[in-house]
């Protein structure tokens, strides 16, 4: 009987991520069909299909940013140590900035087809943390925070990079989604920056 429970369980909670995945793509085809109808959408689709040289200055400036972005999250972990000020030591420079945790993190991967171990690499701060960090300068003289600020820029320029190339290669529809999608992300983030 607790079997039966269990299995009835899983299988409603199945069939809610399920009815969750539906509604996000009805939502995401709607965008596009309204994007589609929108004259803006269609203008800036006419002007890229209109100028050929902006539409190609723009495709690569936008692959640009993404492998800029690419490389800077997969080679931040090889950024020199800082310089500090004379006579400081590690621990005192992170014993000046704001808190943040770095370390090795120890993954397990079970799945049905993979057990085992692996180590990762992972960092944690909080929002306010790195507005302060910014605001004191912490990557001039903190190896942690120049490697999080490396990591933030390579995220944002692959972000950007990347919404930005569907922007300009896609359809109207697709140009309208990437477009509030990217107005989303820059709007939570400020957000959150504003209130931290």
């Amino acid at each position: 009987m607790a079997d039966m429970r269990a299995w009835i369980g899983r299988l409603g909670s199945g069939a809610r991520r399920a009815l969750g995945t539906v509604a996000t793509l009805v939502v995401v085809l709607a965008v596009i069909v309204v994007g589609e109808a929108l004259p803006p959408m269609r203008a800036l689709d006419a002007y890229l299909d209109g100028h050929p040289g902006v539409a190609t200055a723009l495709l690569w400036l936008t692959i640009g940013m993404s492998l800029a972005g690419t490389l800077l999250l997969a080679l931040s972990q090889f950024l020199p140590e800082p310089r500090r000020p004379q006579g400081m030591t590690r621990e005192e420079a992170e014993a000046q900035s704001p808190p943040i945790e770095y370390g090795e993190v120890e993954a397990r991967a079970e799945g049905q087809w993979s057990r085992g171990r692996s180590r990762a690499f992972g960092g944690e701060a909080s929002v306010g943390a790195v507005k302060q960090a910014w605001r004191e300068r912490s990557w001039r003289h903190d190896r942690r925070w120049r490697l999080l600020f490396s990591m933030m820029l390579g995220a944002a320029l692959l972000v950007f990079g990347l919404f930005g190339l569907f922007v300009v290669i896609g359809d109207p529809g697709i140009k309208f989604l990437m477009l509030l999608l990217l107005a989303y992300t820059v709007a939570r983030t400020a957000w959150a920056l504003w209130r931290a």
